[in-house]
């Protein structure tokens, strides 16, 4: 079951210690991806989820303003 596994402790780029199960790690790591702490991870897929608003609906970054 997903979230139910062992889990270790990582360190995010901001500095926050984050206990994070050893399967997600592991697929982090072999794809290349950073391991993120929960609000970064947030952060990171609302920016994200804002780009592809952006782009869906035809405007750029720079027009919003």
């Amino acid at each position: 079951m997903f979230g139910n596994g062992p889990t270790s402790r990582v360190l995010c780029r901001c500095g926050a210690v984050a206990d994070v199960d050893r399967g997600v790690i592991g697929t982090k790591r072999d794809l290349g991806k950073a391991v993120e702490c929960r609000r970064c991870r947030n952060l990171r897929i609302s920016r994200e989820r804002d780009e592809l608003d952006l782009e869906f609906n035809g405007i750029s970054e720079n027009e919003e303003h």
